[in-house]
Protein backbone atom coordinates (compact mmCIF):
# COMPACT_ATOMS: atom_id res chain seq x y z
CA UNK A 1 0.00 0.00 0.00
CA UNK A 2 0.98 3.67 -0.79
CA UNK A 3 1.80 6.05 2.04
CA UNK A 4 1.66 9.57 1.82
CA UNK A 5 4.46 11.91 2.48
CA UNK A 6 3.09 14.87 1.65
CA UNK A 7 -0.09 17.16 1.62
CA UNK A 8 -0.89 17.26 -1.92
CA UNK A 9 -2.25 20.97 -2.46
CA UNK A 10 -4.18 20.63 -5.73
CA UNK A 11 -5.85 17.38 -4.85
CA UNK A 12 -9.34 17.31 -5.46
CA UNK A 13 -9.46 14.11 -3.26
CA UNK A 14 -8.23 11.99 -0.44
CA UNK A 15 -8.48 9.14 1.15
CA UNK A 16 -6.46 7.62 4.26
CA UNK A 17 -6.67 5.22 6.98
CA UNK A 18 -5.00 4.80 10.60
CA UNK A 19 -4.76 1.79 12.25
CA UNK A 20 -6.52 2.40 16.12
CA UNK A 21 -3.53 0.73 17.40
CA UNK A 22 -1.23 3.44 16.24
CA UNK A 23 -3.04 6.02 18.33
CA UNK A 24 -4.25 6.89 21.23
CA UNK A 25 -7.39 7.31 22.58
CA UNK A 26 -7.32 10.80 22.98
CA UNK A 27 -6.38 10.88 18.75
CA UNK A 28 -8.69 9.03 18.18
CA UNK A 29 -11.20 11.57 19.61
CA UNK A 30 -9.61 14.59 18.06
CA UNK A 31 -9.48 13.35 14.48
CA UNK A 32 -12.95 12.27 15.09
CA UNK A 33 -13.54 15.80 16.09
CA UNK A 34 -10.88 17.63 14.06
CA UNK A 35 -13.05 20.98 13.30
CA UNK A 36 -13.71 21.65 16.83
CA UNK A 37 -10.34 20.46 17.81
CA UNK A 38 -8.00 22.69 15.73
CA UNK A 39 -10.22 25.58 16.86
CA UNK A 40 -10.13 24.75 20.70
CA UNK A 41 -6.41 23.55 20.03
CA UNK A 42 -4.53 25.06 17.89
CA UNK A 43 -6.69 28.48 17.36
CA UNK A 44 -8.11 27.44 14.03
CA UNK A 45 -10.76 30.01 13.51
CA UNK A 46 -11.09 30.07 10.05
CA UNK A 47 -12.45 26.37 10.06
CA UNK A 48 -16.00 25.95 9.22
CA UNK A 49 -17.96 22.87 9.45
CA UNK A 50 -18.19 22.62 5.58
CA UNK A 51 -13.98 22.33 6.09
CA UNK A 52 -14.51 19.06 7.58
CA UNK A 53 -13.49 15.56 6.47
CA UNK A 54 -15.68 12.39 6.44
CA UNK A 55 -14.58 10.06 9.41
CA UNK A 56 -15.23 6.32 9.20
CA UNK A 57 -14.60 4.38 12.27
CA UNK A 58 -14.28 0.55 13.01
CA UNK A 59 -12.95 -1.63 15.46
CA UNK A 60 -9.47 -1.34 13.49
CA UNK A 61 -9.33 1.85 11.70
CA UNK A 62 -10.02 5.42 11.26
CA UNK A 63 -10.91 5.73 7.42
CA UNK A 64 -10.72 9.84 6.87
CA UNK A 65 -11.57 10.78 3.24
CA UNK A 66 -13.01 14.35 2.11
CA UNK A 67 -13.80 15.56 -2.05
CA UNK A 68 -12.08 19.10 -1.09
CA UNK A 69 -8.98 19.26 1.09
CA UNK A 70 -10.05 22.86 2.80
CA UNK A 71 -8.99 21.34 6.21
CA UNK A 72 -5.03 21.06 6.37
CA UNK A 73 -5.83 17.32 7.94
CA UNK A 74 -1.53 16.60 7.52
CA UNK A 75 -0.65 19.36 9.85
CA UNK A 76 -3.83 18.95 12.22
CA UNK A 77 -2.17 15.19 12.37
CA UNK A 78 1.08 16.11 12.52
CA UNK A 79 0.43 18.78 15.80
CA UNK A 80 -1.51 16.01 17.58
CA UNK A 81 1.20 13.54 17.32
CA UNK A 82 0.62 11.31 14.64
CA UNK A 83 3.81 10.49 12.76
CA UNK A 84 3.27 9.94 8.55
CA UNK A 85 4.49 6.45 8.83
CA UNK A 86 0.96 5.73 10.68
CA UNK A 87 -1.17 6.96 7.49
CA UNK A 88 -1.92 4.75 4.97
CA UNK A 89 -2.92 6.36 1.70
CA UNK A 90 -5.50 4.95 0.43
CA UNK A 91 -6.10 7.40 -2.63
CA UNK A 92 -6.48 10.91 -4.01
CA UNK A 93 -6.62 12.18 -7.34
Amino acid sequence: MKKRIGFVSNSSSASFVIKNENITELQRTLIINHIEAAKLLFNYEDCRDSDAWSIDVTDDVIKVSTGMDNFDMWTFLYKIGIPNEHIEDIGYS
